[in-house]
């Protein structure tokens, strides 16, 4: 029995650390209630087949956490924040908030300061603010409201059929359950080890902060000093005793209203959509991209409400059309074109979206369109090596000039993984250099001549010159961009834009170009474009000038795209464009999350 009991202790534990609190209580019972009789050998031999396989079985969980964390973990590795982030004076009595708490330490000054310390001080500054703080936590324990952790049970009761008509209220059992306590104890019940447990698994939890699933251990007990009281009330009824009834009914009813969940805190929050979303993205059996997305612009429209910034973006949403569109391109589908430049309102500042735009536009003959969206996917993550690659590889295949060549192979060099390639294309930029190295006196001479017609408004004449010029130059970024002026003197935008992009290849953090290029594209009404170009420009600019002002044209034209209206893209996929789609899904680098 003593090994039996050891056993299903340390498995009770196990699932939470904080119902250690329960195993004095667990002694004390066993010492005053079995080993009554005992003789002291028999008792120290029985205290020997109770420790020994309680502690025995935490081994291979503890040797488990140590492997996982490489350090000593009492199962549960959160320590110290678990504990603080429901201890101070501002917690709302309910859920778990690493900001709140880090604010109020940053506003009392109290980062970093131990547990103990953490606690005195407050005690110390405002006794009275800290025991309203327990009497929060204590009332939202026993309270209907649903502390929201890793999910939702609002969510679900809202997708449910059933669930809202189920008789699954906490304060019913929370109501009877304390009345059964009392009741209990009024009546001289031996119970001592029910009443010791039901303390214990509710201070686990108050003291530290309160969730719904963290109360689940109590609620066996509740539901058992619920079905006490609710026995005793039917005594009465049998005797006829309806005083003490009616004092039973109020009560319950007072209890029961009181502990109502407050409206203001059911509301779903955005990361429960996150979730919901990320849920129908994960397995086959509920893979269903319709309501991922559903559930995604829920997620993106809550979450706005709370940060209008780029602070985040939705990589949940952004994904999902990633892996639309991908489909839609394998079938050459032209909805494509529509759900990716939607996609780009959603993440801007996602590079793959963008060279998934370029594949669509080659797909379709559209070489310089295909071009320039790589380009831009490199300016939206300078680190991607792939719309290089794709770069260099439609290069190859036009036949570009050997200056544009060079300067897309000196790019992507540097991030080159495999050794071979790399050597191979290093091989390529040391011929390439060889044959521009010729072009230098020449390219200078050109240079000047080129400038002087074009400080002289002679468009073509100076164009005739940077084109010939230019096709051997990788090195010199002002050269593309006064090509490009030309072709703006000409009026010839697009032909001006290839050659702004082809400079940022050659010098990538260029500041003023991107601030340019920001500023045409408000103009030309492409808000997605310009804020990440004005992003970029705050990357690499010192902050003098123009720095602020274009800070806060960021900003507010940031706030504008992300506060548009968001308008669903995908409605009623078949059971075969699902598997389709699944198959995709599994062979893509997906990034889920809100």
């Amino acid at each position: 029995m003593l090994i039996g009991c050891a056993l299903i202790l340390s498995l009770f534990f196990q699932s939470r650390p904080n119902t250690f609190l329960c195993l004095p209580f667990v002694i004390f019972y066993i010492h005053k209630f079995v080993f009554k009789d005992w003789k002291p050998e028999r008792r120290v031999r029985g205290w020997g087949i109770f420790f020994i396989p309680l502690f025995l079985s935490f081994i291979p969980l503890l040797v488990q956490c140590y492997l996982v964390h490489g350090r000593f973990v009492f199962f549960d590795s959160s320590g110290a924040t678990a504990f603080l982030s429901g201890n101070f004076i501002d917690y709302p009595g309910v859920g778990f908030d690493s900001n709140l708490l880090i604010r109020f330490q940053k506003e009392h000054q109290m980062e970093n300061l131990s547990p103990v310390s953490f606690i005195f001080q407050q005690v110390m500054s405002d006794p009275l603010g800290f025991l309203q703080m327990i009497g929060r936590k204590l009332y939202f324990y026993f309270n209907d409201l649903e502390g929201a952790s890793n999910l939702s049970t609002y969510l679900y009761l809202e997708n449910s059929k059933v669930l809202p008509f189920l008789l699954s209220h906490f304060s019913l059992f929370s109501a009877l359950g304390m009345m059964g306590v009392v009741l209990a104890i009024r009546n001289r019940e031996k119970i001592f080890l029910l009443h010791a447990f039901l303390a214990c698994l509710i201070l686990s939890v108050v003291l530290f902060h309160v969730v719904a699933r963290f109360r689940i251990p109590s609620a066996p007990f509740l539901i058992l000093f619920s079905a006490y009281a609710v026995g005793r009330a039917c005594a009465w009824w049998s005797r006829r005793q309806f005083k003490p009834i009616a004092v039973f009914v109020l009560v319950f009813l007072v209890l029961f209203y009181g502990l109502r969940a407050p409206e203001s805190r059911t509301k779903i929050r955005y990361v429960d959509y996150c979730n919901w979303s990320y849920a129908y993205m994960l397995e086959e059996k509920w893979f269903d991209v319709d309501k991922a997305e559903t559930y995604g612009i829920k997620c993106l429209e809550s979450e706005r409400r709370i940060n209008s910034g780029w602070g985040t973006t939705n990589a949940t949403l952004a994904s999902i059309y990633k892996l639309y569109g991908s489909y839609l391109i394998q079938r050459q589908d032209e909805t494509a074109d529509k759900i990716l430049r939607y996609a780009f309102t959603i993440d801007p500042f996602d590079s793959e979206l963008y060279r998934m735009y370029s594949d669509f536009e080659a797909g379709h003959d559209n070489t310089r369109s295909a071009i320039r969206y790589l380009q831009i996917s490199r300016v939206a993550d300078k680190m991607d090596a792939a719309p290089l690659q794709s770069l260099i590889q439609i290069y190859y295949k036009n036949n570009s000039d050997p200056g544009r060549l060079l300067a897309a192979l000196k790019a992507v060099l540097p991030m080159e993984k495999d050794p071979g390639i790399a050597q191979h294309v290093n091989n390529e930029v040391r011929r390439l250099e060889g044959l521009l190295a010729n072009k230098n006196n020449w390219v200078k001479t050109s240079a000047e001549k080129a400038r002087k017609y074009l400080f002289g408004g002679k468009w073509l004449a100076a164009l005739e010159e940077y084109k010939k010029l230019n096709a051997f130059n990788a090195s010199d970024a002002r050269l593309l961009v006064e090509q490009g002026a030309a072709y703006e003197g000409l009026d010839d935008k697009e032909k001006a834009l290839d050659s702004y992009y082809d400079a940022l290849l050659v010098k990538e953090d260029n500041p003023e170009l991107n601030k340019t290029l920001g500023n045409f594209y408000l103009s030309a009404g492409n808000l997605v474009l310009a804020v990440l170009h004005w992003k970029r420009y705050l990357e690499t600019s010192p902050q003098e000038g123009e720095y602020f002002l274009i800070q806060k044209r960021f900003q507010f034209f940031s706030q504008q795209l992300r506060m548009k209206s968001l308008e669903k893209q995908i409605f009623d996929l078949s059971g075969e464009q699902t598997r389709a789609l699944y198959k995709i899904y599994r062979n893509m680098k997906v990034e889920l999350g809100p």
